[in-house]
């Protein structure tokens, strides 16, 4: 009921969400989901990073063959 209360009125959308026990439950959660998908995609990038430079670490070793 909530979201649906704010998706009706964007503009208070803020307001009607911190503005309810209910409300800051759900902002608290969607804020450690954020933390958590951030914190996931910066290790998901170092990961590939580290694929990069491995893949680019065996075309250097190939072409000194």
């Amino acid at each position: 009921e909530l979201m649906i209360e704010a998706n009706k009125h964007p503009d208070q959308a803020m307001k009607i969400i911190m503005g309810s026990k209910d409300g800051m439950k759900l902002a608290k959660k969607t804020m450690e989901v954020q933390v958590d998908l951030q914190r996931d995609m910066a290790k998901a990038f170092e990961d590939r990073d580290e694929d990069i430079v491995d893949e680019l670490d065996d075309l250097q070793k190939e072409a000194r063959g």
